[in-house]
């Protein structure tokens, strides 16, 4: 089993390059399945996690939501007291049990890397403890979106975390030329691959996946 750690800012659009992969990795003949260890917290009526609902119906997969979504976190989740006791040993059997049956695993990042840092369960520690590959979505805005791209790819190489590569999301016409001709190259001079620069387009973003 292959795992592939998918991390990104809110809006960056990682759900949207998790069903595209999926879709890739099944076109090669192989099985997919999909994991979000920490959803954030908005969830329709009975505590369903809408991106499970979605992924679960698109891979035809056989597993309970509450395993492929196994936990969620809000602005203010420390006010649950111990409610996050024993979340990693949940998300662990989660995993396993999501990735028993596939070929690669596509993890879906918590809204934002960072999220549930003060409990060891963030984004990048969680990676780590599933020995997952990451891919960083970012979504281009200014040069500041480099800024991201660069800093969180030394991170998880700093920790370990092979990083497979960048991919610029939602990148407004008139900053696709500068992140080929400018962003690309200072990346790819550090060691890093950019994956893909997906230019801004409404139909792909309204709706939202």
């Amino acid at each position: 089993m292959k795992s592939l750690y998918i991390m990104g800012m809110p809006g960056s659009g990682k759900t949207v390059v998790a069903l595209g992969l999926a879709q890739k990795v099944r076109q090669e003949g192989l099985s997919a399945s999909y994991f979000k260890p920490v959803a954030n917290g908005k969830r329709v009526p009975g505590g369903i996690d809408l991106d499970a609902v979605l992924m679960k119906e698109v891979l035809g997969m056989n597993v309970p939501l509450e395993k492929i979504a196994p936990l969620s976190a809000g602005p203010f989740y420390l006010s649950s007291h111990g409610a996050y006791e024993g979340a990693e040993e949940k998300i662990m059997e989660a995993f396993n049990e999501v990735g028993s049956f596939a070929d690669v695993v596509l993890i879906d990042g918590a809204l934002s890397p960072y999220v549930l840092s003060s409990c060891g369960l963030d984004s990048v520690s969680l990676a780590g403890k599933m020995g997952a590959a990451a891919v960083l979505v970012v979504k281009a805005e200014n040069d500041f979106s480099l800024d991201e791209a660069l800093h969180m790819s030394r991170c998880l190489a700093r920790d370990g975390i092979e990083v497979l590569g960048v991919i610029f999301s939602n990148v407004p016409r008139a900053l696709y030329s500068k992140t080929e001709g400018v962003y690309k190259p200072v990346l790819e001079r550090e060691g890093f691959k950019v994956l893909g620069v997906f230019p801004q387009r409404p139909e792909i973003v309204s709706p939202t996946v």
